[in-house]
């Protein structure tokens, strides 16, 4: 018995809905696609925790410790790291305010000099005029826009705590079922591949190589890189240590700049 094959009209009208079903999603992921891929780069890693505790312990209660363990290891650390940060970012504001006054005065003794007035030939020389006052001006706008993206930015601190916590949560549920259905999930990911089930399953084994290598060891080693940073600057009173450890951290991550930026 012979069956009609769908018409050229039907497979454009089936493609533009499909189109347009995955422009719709990919729009409803968009805001969360960070977290996402955030969520799937910590399973890879605490996947190999979650097996052994599988072999003893049903998948929920596996993945529940699991998220625990990641809860212990990334969000009380970086909760206790970000109040740190808050404390010396407010003492360097606070810092900088003093030092602009000082700065200031020593501004004006600059003025009366004679180097400044040396100054000022030279920039008539070149066809400009260097006046105190309109650097003073200056100088003062700049302070000002400083303390004002200080302010604006403080009153932003409470809703940016609620939306982390609400970001964490989601990534912590995320890796929960990812990590009971991670084998499911690929598996249905393999389907829908036009590449073969070899293939593929090797194409996502050295994905989450690569991803292990690169958030385990060099994740490693910048933070090693920015406590030892860190511990230094807070021995010799060189200046903030959290904050420059956190610099000499992301810093250390980049494997083209390096700390040598800071140091």
């Amino acid at each position: 018995m012979h069956e009609n094959s769908p018409s050229p009209m039907v497979l454009r009208y089936f493609l533009v809905l499909f189109l347009a079903s995955l422009l719709l999603v990919g729009w409803l992921f968009w805001p969360f696609l960070s977290i996402l891929i955030l969520s799937y780069l910590l399973t890879s890693v605490f996947l190999p925790t979650y097996k052994r505790l599988n072999r003893k312990l049903s998948e929920f209660f596996a993945s529940f410790l699991t998220c625990i363990l990641v809860m212990l290891l990334v969000f009380i650390p970086l909760v206790f790291f970000a109040t740190a940060l808050v404390q010396e970012a407010k003492h360097l504001y606070e810092w900088g305010l003093g030092s602009g006054v000082n700065l200031a005065l020593k501004f004006r003794a600059f003025q009366e000099s004679s180097l400044f007035f040396s100054l000022q030939e030279i920039a008539a020389i070149l066809g400009f005029s260097l006046e105190a006052e309109d650097i003073t001006r200056a100088f003062a706008e700049l302070v000002r826009a400083v303390g004002h993206f200080v302010y604006s930015h403080a009153g932003n601190w409470a809703g940016n705590i609620i939306l982390f916590l609400f970001n964490f949560s989601l990534m912590l549920l995320t890796i929960f079922f990812l990590l009971i259905e991670q084998d499911r999930l690929l598996n249905y990911i393999l389907r829908l591949s036009p590449l073969p089930e070899d293939q593929g399953r090797r194409l996502f084994a050295k994905f989450d190589e690569i991803t292990g290598a690169v958030l385990i060891g060099n994740g490693i080693c910048s933070i090693i890189q920015g406590v030892l940073g860190g511990i230094i600057f807070a021995v010799f009173s060189l200046g903030p240590p959290v904050l420059w450890g956190l610099i000499m951290a992301v810093l250390a991550f980049l494997p083209i700049v390096g700390i040598g930026l800071v140091l």
